[in-house]
């Protein structure tokens, strides 16, 4: 007898080969090492092979790990120096236009797992040296112009620019994922009215996706001082967040991690794919 899971990828085949391919597919990641608890059984991560990237499962990992490690934020602090390096602004601290700011405990919230973008830069980088997962490059979501050189600010609704909403290209990671893979949609359609049903109704596999901002690993040239970040509330991308703001960092790493066979299906995402679930349990009943 064929399984649920047999007609669902028995559907998915049928799908792809009469219309256009699914907008997105991730595929679970069994991750071991610091942090982890090296259970199989479960996904750490997932990876997107649209972007090639890998993303944690738990898109709040810090607020996890803070939680069972009580000197999380000394070891974060202490993995960097205590100093972040950036572009010089006038936050840096201690001395404004230094082009260094100096960590406290005050960058981050253990009980929310909200940080500043200097927290989150620290943090990362905590990650790396301790070969979370066993690896050593992890980082936040990035962001790159969409026309391939320059980023247009003007603020748009129909997602041809960097700044707006419905920004679902591959240059902003965090755009396409609550778009494209997460299947979202913004505050605003494309025309600027306000539509029903927007927001972050769909987190996929991903636990902790908070809605509100997230941050990019990019500082935003207009203002040093501030950073780019994603609103998963509204849909939209901006640069208007200040650096010392405490938002959520989703760590992330470029590329595939080797799978560890596990008996669970991808997750495939996109218009059709729900449809071709209720028409697996159909054929099941039938």
């Amino acid at each position: 007898m064929h399984s649920y899971y047999t007609e669902l990828a028995y559907a998915a085949i049928l799908f792809l080969g009469l219309s256009s391919p699914v907008q997105a597919e991730l595929f679970g990641r069994s991750l071991t090492g610091t942090g982890f608890d090296g259970n199989v059984s479960t996904y750490e991560a997932y990876y997107d092979t649209t972007l090639n990237v890998t993303w944690m499962a738990d898109a709040n990992f810090f607020r996890a790990q803070a939680a069972s490690n009580p000197s999380l934020v000394a070891d974060v602090i202490a993995s960097v120096g205590g100093v972040v390096l950036d572009t010089p602004n006038v936050r840096d601290s201690p001395v404004p236009y230094s082009g260094s700011y100096a960590l406290t405990a005050a960058d981050f919230d253990t009980a929310t797992g909200r940080m500043t973008w200097w927290g989150a830069q620290a943090w990362t980088h905590y990650l790396n040296s301790t070969e979370l997962g066993g690896q050593s490059d992890w980082r936040l979501p990035t962001v790159s112009p969409i026309n391939g050189s320059t980023f247009q600010y003007g603020s748009a609704f129909d997602g041809t620019r960097d700044v707006g909403y419905n920004i679902s290209s591959p240059t902003s990671e965090l755009g396409h994922m609550f778009h494209v893979t997460l299947d979202n949609k913004g505050f605003y359609t494309t025309s600027g009215v306000p539509q029903p049903g927007s927001g972050l109704l769909n987190s996929g596999p991903f636990t902790n996706l908070p809605g509100t901002y997230l941050w990019y690993d990019n500082e935003y040239p207009l203002e040093w001082s501030h950073a780019w970040t994603f609103n998963t509330q509204f849909g939209s991308q901006s640069g208007i967040i200040y650096k010392g703001d405490p938002y959520v960092a989703w760590a992330v790493r470029t590329g595939d991690i080797a799978a560890v066979p596990l008996p669970a299906a991808a997750w495939l995402f996109g218009s059709g794919m729900a449809g071709l679930a209720a028409w697996a349990r159909r054929r099941r009943a039938a």
